[in-house]
């Protein structure tokens, strides 16, 4: 079955390990040796994947929107419309290796992060054939097996991939899933599965880099209209009010003080009382209007913070976010 789903299988492989080494959101990963000797990681769609995705995307579609008509008067197509796209996206191998090539060309300079080659004559909509790129599973990165600075510096590299790609490329992978990340005792992160990736329109680059500004020079009462001229307001057009933005800046301050340098995970009360406040601007929140190209990008930043807090990495986030925002702000 392995040999049928590649194409010209007994012209490029040596051979293919048929117990699948790793799990993809809708297919395995098989490891694997080309017949000019180079190792590779073999991802294959499980059959009929792409039917039974589109058919549960309606029903995912009509439970959602039933979920949120209850509890909010945001406008659900737009939103709807931003998360069916990715997950379309993601059905399409050959989609994901034209993502990694370009990502590999984005990051070639970048020596934190590791992007693997793909091999394009050994892929196809349903199959995609990488360079195999060894790395410290996530689960045994963050065991005591490994010292802290090696943690930290893996955590540095993780900030500034996701800040690279919302500000300087403006293409976001937007899939901050743990196990997407293989860590490697040089400090280098390798990142897979390119699937789910967000390009970032300019103006809304240019909108964090402000918010982000903004919180690291303490202009809280800047937040509301940047994330109004962001798209961000309430449906009837005022900005959100210094109630609801300020005890968010209040955290946000936290991560970017210049001294003591901020370690993720040190303290769980942040993410409670991130949790605490979503609950209580609830109410205000239902009738926000806000882009839907904010979507992914949110996803991919609480991913990043949950990332960290489990390396528990400590880093200079204060001037990597000046040193990215500048950028971004000018862009």
């Amino acid at each position: 079955k392995l040999r049928r789903a590649i194409p010209d299988y007994d012209i490029l492989f040596e051979s293919l390990d048929p117990e699948a080494f790793a799990a993809a959101s809708i297919g395995q990963v098989h490891r694997g040796v080309l017949r000019d000797g180079r190792e590779v990681a073999v991802k294959i769609q499980y059959p009929n994947a792409d039917r039974m995705v589109r058919a549960d995307l309606k029903n995912l579609k009509a439970l959602l929107g039933s979920l949120m008509a209850l509890f909010t008067d945001i406008e659900f197509e737009p939103i709807w419309g931003e998360v069916r796209a990715r997950l379309v996206e993601e059905l399409d191998y050959e989609h994901e290796a034209e993502n990694i090539r370009r990502m590999g060309e984005m990051q070639a300079d970048c020596p934190g992060i590791i992007v693997p080659v793909v091999i394009p004559e050994a892929t196809s909509k349903g199959v995609l054939t990488m360079e195999f790129v060894e790395g410290i599973p996530p689960a045994e990165a963050i065991s005591d097996a490994y010292p802290q600075a090696l943690k930290d510096q893996w955590g540095r590299a993780l900030f500034e991939f996701t800040l690279r790609g919302l500000f300087e490329h403006r293409f976001l992978h937007a899939d901050p899933n743990f196990a997407n990340f293989a860590f490697r005792e040089d400090g280098t992160v390798a990142v897979y599965d390119y699937g789910c990736m967000k390009e970032i329109p300019e103006d809304i680059a240019v909108g964090y880099a402000g918010l982000m500004d903004a919180v690291i020079r303490r202009r809280k009462t800047a937040i509301p209209g940047i994330l109004q001229d962001m798209g961000v307001f309430k449906v009837d057009g005022q900005q959100l009010s210094r109630e609801m933005t300020d005890p968010h800046v209040d955290l946000l301050q936290d991560i970017v003080r210049a001294s003591p340098p901020y370690t993720f995970g040190e303290d769980s009360s942040f993410y409670e009382a991130m949790y605490e406040l979503g609950m209580a601007s609830w109410q205000e929140a239902t009738d926000i209007r806000f882009p839907q190209d904010v979507v992914f990008i949110n996803r991919t930043l609480v991913g990043l913070f949950g990332n960290l807090g489990k390396l528990r990495a400590t880093g200079p986030w204060r001037k990597l976010l000046r040193t990215y925002t500048s950028a971004g702000g000018s862009a």
